[in-house]
């Protein structure tokens, strides 16, 4: 009956937004906040009627773990930059969530993913406003709000790097085409707008590519127009951020680990073959790469179309682009180029992980939305418009239909036994190390990490010419942070990475740590559990 009843929603409010459209009815634009509101609104409770408190992606149990740490350690900004996976803007809207009282779990972390996403959205239909009708931005951003608010897929719900990074995206696109527009950009707003697109890197390395076109066309246009006061605020505030951290861990005497942690981790993840196996050549095979963006139900219902629609609006515009303003052309090979860096940072690793479309989202639907509010009012922008809207509405609808609440996968079948063999031999308050990549058992355990990273994945790779660093950083940890537990996880059906997977005791430094400074108490089918000895927590 719900089912039905949200199936309903789907068409009349389609429905209502197509018929305010057509009409050209001045009630649009002048209740718009109204229409946003409820789209919005829509959007949250879809979301909301399918939440449950389970895992999804394994990513977000990263994330938490790291909110948990950042609780745990009294050096709150230290831990944010170290026990983050290089990725702080991720984890900072769970820990702000968190001092206000949201207690870190995977349905609050859904929650906050969904706001982020609302927000997005709202910045979209704020982009879209700017040269266009609010009935046909209010159109465009519903087929966010179908796509967003329907899904149940686990790699687009679960709390992720993505749905910070498309938010910070989109405002610092916001920013751009509204200085195109607006044509005024105080100092100190190009200030922000520069520390925004320099702080991309610390939520996700791929999203550079992106940041650089939007600096670019920015710094461009404040050039043209001579606004070099502006241009200047704005090319230093996008060195501040990271000029700040550099001299954060330069005051800690860490340099090394900051460019080993934020660039070369990540650079080599992107551009070598040490995280996949695929050549470079066959990353950025056409054949693949459209094969991975429409291939699959729960997001080619939507792309589809909309790469319908977009070619439909290039064959209609080909013959006029001529005509179009300087300000339309710069447009549209922003959205033409913001687009395709996106594809770039979704394929450049090689790990073809479905969350990476959602980069794809906005920019997708803001190149059809552009090739549509440029077509003059008629049948070939209704045709372009159809067509996305078809795809939203099938998406939504077939999305509603078929999804289900989030469940514990199969393979943490002995979570429970793990957790209560760590319990009962700690207290919580202890640090724990889990070996491996299982990181749910921090957050299903409330214990702060021992080690900088909640998985250990990057100690199994000894042919890195970054592993006598990352051994070094695990033995200081180890060391310093004392944790109380140590757990070897490296198991088939416990951790992921299967094919990675290598017990501790395969690397002889870290072996003689762990037998040094541990005691085994036993094993729950594979998976052995090691004490902190008395005495060496005495010593210290």
């Amino acid at each position: 009956m719900e089912t039905a009843l949200l199936l309903l929603v789907v068409p009349l409010t389609s429905g209502v937004l197509w018929l305010v459209y057509w009409k050209n009815s001045p009630f649009a634009k002048r209740y718009s906040p109204v229409f946003l509101a409820v789209i919005l609104l829509i959007a949250s409770i879809f979301r909301v009627l399918n939440l449950n408190n389970a895992e999804g992606n394994e990513d977000t149990s990263t994330w938490l773990a790291s909110v948990l740490s950042m609780e745990h350690y009294p050096n709150t900004w230290w831990t944010l930059l170290n026990f983050s996976d290089s990725r702080p803007l991720t984890v900072l809207p769970l820990f702000i969530a968190a001092k206000l009282g949201v207690v870190p779990t995977y349905a609050s972390a859904q929650l906050l993913g969904v706001s982020l996403w609302l927000g997005t959205i709202g910045v979209f239909y704020a982009m879209l406003r700017l040269w266009t009708s609010a009935a046909l931005a209010l159109l465009w951003s519903w087929f966010l709000c179908l796509f967003i608010g329907t899904t149940g897929y686990f790699d687009y719900i679960s709390y992720n790097s993505e749905h910070v990074s498309v938010l910070m995206i989109s405002l610092a696109s916001y920013g751009y085409l509204r200085y195109e527009f607006r044509q005024k950009l105080s100092g100190f707003w190009a200030f922000l707008l520069g520390m925004l697109l320099g702080s991309l890197l610390y939520a996700k390395f791929q999203n550079i590519p992106m940041g650089l076109v939007i600096a670019t066309y920015l710094a461009y246009l404040l050039a043209y127009r001579r606004a070099y006061g502006s241009l200047i605020a704005f090319v230093a505030g996008g060195i501040v951020p990271t000029l700040g951290v550099h001299l954060y861990y330069a005051w800690h005497d860490s340099v090394a680990t900051f460019w080993n942690g934020y660039f070369w981790n990540y650079y080599y993840y992107s551009y070598s073959t040490e995280f996949s196996s695929q050549s470079m050549t066959a990353r950025f095979d056409p054949v693949r790469i459209g094969y991975f963006i429409f291939r699959s139900r729960f997001h080619g219902l939507y792309f589809i179309p909309l790469l319908a629609a977009c070619l439909a609006g290039i064959l209609f515009l080909w013959p006029s682009f001529r005509l179009l303003s300087k300000t339309q052309k710069r447009l549209g090979s922003f959205a033409v180029l913001l687009l395709g860096t996106s594809v770039y940072a979704s394929v450049q690793s090689g790990n073809f992980f479905d969350h990476y479309l959602l980069y794809l989202l906005v920019p997708f639907t803001f190149l059809a939305a552009w090739l549509c509010t440029v077509q003059p009012p008629g049948n070939r922008q209704r045709l372009i418009l159809a067509m996305a809207f078809a795809g939203a509405v099938v998406q939504g609808s077939f999305n509603l239909y078929t999804r289900q609440p989030l469940e514990t996968p199969v393979s943490h079948r002995l979570d429970k036994k793990l957790v209560a063999m760590i319990r009962a031999n700690g207290q919580p308050n202890d640090r724990l190390v889990v070996w491996g990549w299982a990181d749910r058992l921090y957050v299903q355990t409330r214990r702060a990490a021992g080690y900088r990273n909640s998985h250990t994945h990057h100690l199994f790779m000894k042919t890195s010419s970054l592993y006598p660093f990352r051994e070094k950083l695990f033995l200081e940890d180890i060391q310093r942070n004392r944790p109380a537990l140590f757990v070897d996880a490296s198991v088939k059906g416990i951790s992921i990475m299967e094919n990675m997977l290598l017990p501790h005791d395969r690397f002889p430094a870290i072996a003689a740590c762990i037998r040094q400074l541990y005691e085994p108490i036993g094993s729950v089918d594979g998976v052995r559990f090691y004490r902190r000895r008395t005495a060496v927590l005495a010593s210290h």
